[in-house]
């Protein structure tokens, strides 16, 4: 068992010699791919919405050409086989992959297309793969480990996850299998959010110990996520089933945004299964399940949702990333399987209510999942206000439309452009870097830098404030 682990880690530290040559390790990838090997999409946009050969990539991603969902073993066996060939590695192609998260196809970059992609991005993943793969948990910059979740397409799970394939004995995957075991051996869930995981990390530690390759593989023998997922043996619960009147729901246009054009042409919405057939003609969620367990074990319920739980005048929250909301939608019709189409065969007609971008708060930001149905009703009625939409039902007695509208925009105007990120990480280091800083100095600090320069609220204003309660007892303890 844990046969994989040798191999994963030499090839670690071979990616390590690309770093400045990610153009071979891609047509490295594009070769196998020529070769008839699955290893996910290689293909990049511009500004332009022109396609072209992917040239750049990092470490995480290069790891989830071979880790990802519905991944035949012997597809994944047959790729690790054409590396060890290639780079003449001496370590054997593995029997087993026991206790491996493995990635969502539809999302195994953790860099977004080049028309989105900031010229850090990239870099700043290697500078932590780098640590990771030659350092320890303790000696890893958390500061650095924070700018990089603040990065387009990087999250606390896919990163994570990445830092396990890397090096194994040293970092527990944050997916939800392993998160819930953790949870039900008295680690809080609560705990799990940014630079929280190497808190979370080290509680893990001291409840379970360091055998992490054990732990991911008990965990997923378990299946059971955190508590607040509300999943009933493995099925998460379909909210869309105990909501009155029209449900709303939150869906992301394809990866990085990739389908919105076409959603706002022909005022349909659409998700994308490839290769199966049409689940309309499916009676019920076991059926659907059965059907497609294999190829997307975590898209049963969306696929069941789309086409027979959505229905006439529900409303869609349309987003181009987690944090942008591009469309507000009225469902106007059935669902219907294109056959001839290549993508998103599985449409829905729609009347656009209002379209975007607006860029959103942490709160209202859109899961990873393809369809998510959203009943929390404060936050469906603060999308609704930053769209400038008024739905009957919606409005919170004595709301003033516009000025809620106003407040609203306001509000996620808040949110970071791309180019506005203050090294808040830095900043933080050096105030806890001074032993006896006195209330008014970190005021005077932290004053200087606006809101608007954080690119993640939680990393970002979490720790002023906790500056800001430590100050007022006269010093800031180091971390």
């Amino acid at each position: 068992m844990f046969t994989w682990i040798p191999l994963y880690r030499q090839i670690a530290h071979k990616v390590l010699e690309f770093e400045h040559r990610e153009d071979e390790l891609t047509a490295l990838l594009h070769d196998f791919a020529s070769r008839g090997l699955l290893v996910g999409s290689l293909e990049d946009e511009d500004a332009q919405g022109r396609r072209f050969p992917l040239s750049e990539i990092d470490p995480f991603t290069f790891f989830a050409a071979f880790n990802w969902q519905a991944h035949k073993v012997e597809n994944r066996r047959a790729i690790l086989a054409a590396l060890r060939e290639t780079w003449q590695l001496e370590t054997p192609v593995p029997d087993d992959f026991e206790g491996i998260p493995l990635g969502n196809r539809q999302n195994l970059w953790l860099f977004s297309y080049q028309k989105q992609r900031e010229a850090g991005d990239t870099p700043r993943l290697w500078q932590l793969a780098r640590q990771v793969i030659d350092g320890t948990r303790a000696n890893v910059d958390q500061a650095l480990f924070s700018r990089a979740l603040s990065q387009r397409n990087v999250g606390e799970v896919n990163l994570t996850v990445g830092m396990f394939w890397l090096k194994p004995h040293e970092f527990l995957p944050g997916d939800k299998y392993t998160r819930g075991y953790m949870e039900r051996r008295g680690v809080p869930e609560d705990v799990w959010n940014g630079a929280a995981y190497f808190r979370w990390l080290e509680a893990c530690v001291e409840k379970a110990g360091t055998n992490f390759p054990e732990l991911a593989r008990a965990a997923f023998v378990e299946k059971q996520p955190p508590v607040k997922y509300a999943k009933e043996e493995g099925e998460e619960k379909d909210e869309s089933e105990s909501s009155a009147g029209p449900k709303f729901w939150l869906m992301q246009a394809g990866r990085n945004g990739e389908a919105w054009e076409n959603f706002k042409a022909t005022s349909e919405i659409a998700v994308s299964f490839e290769g199966v057939e049409d689940f309309s003609t499916f009676t019920d969620k076991a059926a659907i399940r059965e059907y497609i367990r294999e190829m997307w074990p975590d898209e049963v319920l969306s696929a069941w949702q789309f086409c027979s739980a959505m229905n006439l005048g529900d409303i869609a929250f349309v987003y181009g990333g987690p944090n942008e909301l591009r469309g507000v939608a009225r469902i106007t019709g059935d669902s219907r399987l294109e056959a001839v189409a290549p993508v998103y065969r599985y449409r829905r007609p729609v009347e656009w209510l209002a379209l975007g971008p607006w860029r959103v708060r942490e709160q209202l930001r859109c899961p990873a999942k393809i369809l998510t149905c959203a009943n929390n009703l404060d936050q469906n009625r603060a999308r609704l206000r930053i769209a400038n939409v008024e739905l009957e039902g919606t409005a919170e007695a004595g709301d003033d439309v516009g000025t809620a509208s106003s407040n609203a925009m306001a509000e996620a105007q808040m949110e970071p452009n791309e180019s506005e990120f203050a090294a808040i990480a830095s900043v933080i280091g050096e105030l806890r870097s001074v032993h006896e800083l006195r209330r008014g100095a970190i005021h005077a600090v932290a004053a200087g830098y606006d809101r608007r320069q954080f690119r993640s609220e939680e990393v970002a204003w979490d720790s002023v404030r906790s500056l800001r309660a430590t100050s007022a007892h006269g010093d800031v303890r180091r971390s």
